[in-house]
């Protein structure tokens, strides 16, 4: 297995990937089906995706990362993984990935954000070192889901007691 960035001419696998990952996620918040996955082209030509391969193999998972330089954190804006590849520590992988990225870059903390209904997901988080630091709507709208936004502090000055 390895990671390294995602390739613009792997848009539709990639697609294929979020969409099989996040199948059962959205049909538990009422959705018929994942994405759109509109953003990803520019995402991959920014070089902002990484994706987890097996050597010879298939694309097993990806992370969409953005950082804000200004104030020194990276979002972990997608983090999907293949479902006959889940359980098998590739999300902990990509987590850890991104995590040394932003420490590279001088980023102080990391963020995302889940269904706060999808406690397992919470859970995988908090298992990478991630805490819950409040519940509400979603930055894009609200479609009647809290979500569960989780920081990561990378300073362990700045880590609240």
């Amino acid at each position: 297995m390895r990671i390294r960035q995602g390739q613009p001419a792997e848009r539709a696998a990639l697609e294929t990937l979020a969409a099989a990952a996040f199948l059962d996620y959205v049909r538990g918040i009422g959705r018929d089906w994942p994405g759109p996955y509109d953003w990803l082209a520019e995402r991959l030509a920014k070089g902002e995706v990484w994706v987890v391969e097996s050597i010879g193999g298939p694309l097993l998972g990806m992370a969409a990362l953005s950082q804000d330089t200004g104030a020194r954190t990276l979002t972990v804006d997608l983090l999907a993984v293949a479902p006959a590849a889940q359980g098998q520590g590739i999300g902990h992988a990509l987590l850890a990935h991104a995590e040394a990225l932003a420490r590279a870059a001088g980023a102080r903390t990391m963020h995302l954000h889940t269904v706060a209904k999808y406690d397992r997901l919470v859970r995988l988080y908090e298992g990478a070192g991630f805490r819950v630091t409040h519940t509400g709507p979603r930055p894009k709208g609200d479609d009647g889901h809290p979500r569960a936004f989780l920081r990561k502090w990378l300073d362990e000055q700045e880590t609240p007691a």
